[in-house]
């Protein structure tokens, strides 16, 4: 029997008793939905997407940011995320990036109705570009780079970049509240890396942290205000890509 009239949901967390638990409780307390699979891992997330459809993944946090983004944005899915978390300091975060709920542990059948709630009332699906910037902000917070100077190396956290610009063959870097540094590299050595830190390159000169652009001015290329207040010109090559790119952790209410 096909059960389209039912809200199909998968549960991934790494304990089989939190999945027994949340399993339990949607069924108790939600008589339209039903638990078309789950799994401890998300390895095989992808083929279960593909398989049954789901309308919800209940989602254990701690698995999410263990695992490759590529098996849950890839194909044609079209779902919304609940958060299965430890504390309220996630849930902040995930209502940010507008998740349809976050449950915390030990779950409360209050808690997991409320989510199917939500879902029933809200008229769009669930933004992917939002989930990926989550993501990356909580690895940022443990993600360290060693900048080596005149007198040593100084160890910051990526977070606390501000952004980077090519000096010749040596790259400059600012960080927030602190002295600066020279590195004996270029710019393009460090492209790659930071780029899956919410950084991106507006100009062959210029690598930015998006979290600390405050104001974009148009132009040709335009130029970006950070909250330093320093000025930053975007090449107009570059100026679709940072647009773009700005989408993926900030509400946006431009065109297109």
């Amino acid at each position: 029997m096909i059960l389209t009239d039912k809200i199909r949901t998968l549960i991934f967390d790494c304990n089989e008793n939190n999945i027994r638990i949340v399993g339990d409780l949607l069924t108790a307390n939600c008589d339209d939905v039903i638990v078309v699979g789950t799994d401890t891992s998300t390895v095989g997330i992808d083929k279960l997407l593909q398989i049954h459809k789901p309308d919800i993944v209940f989602i254990d946090s701690g698995l999410l940011l263990e695992t490759s983004l590529d098996t849950i944005l890839k194909g044609e899915h079209s779902f919304e995320i609940v958060f299965m978390a430890e504390n309220n300091e996630f849930a902040i975060q995930a209502f940010k990036f507008s998740a349809l709920y976050c449950i915390n542990k030990p779950f409360l059948k209050e808690e997991v109705r409320e989510a199917i709630v939500r879902f029933r009332r809200k008229p769009s699906h669930y933004d992917f570009n939002r989930l990926r910037a989550l993501v990356v902000e909580q690895k940022e917070e443990e993600c360290r780079i060693i900048l080596p100077d005149s007198i040593g190396f100084k160890i910051v956290n990526v977070n606390e970049l501000t952004r980077c610009e090519a000096e010749g063959c040596y790259t400059r870097f600012y960080l927030k509240g602190a002295d600066g540094c020279i590195v004996a590299k270029p710019l393009s050595s460090f492209i790659k890396l930071l780029s899956e830190h919410l950084f991106c390159r507006i100009h062959k000169k210029h690598l930015i942290n998006l979290n600390f652009v405050k104001q974009y001015v148009k132009g040709r290329g335009g130029h970006v205000i950070l909250q330093d207040g320093s000025k930053v010109e975007v090449s107009e090559r570059k100026k679709k890509e940072f647009i773009e790119s700005l989408k993926y952790f900030a509400y946006s209410f431009l065109e297109g």
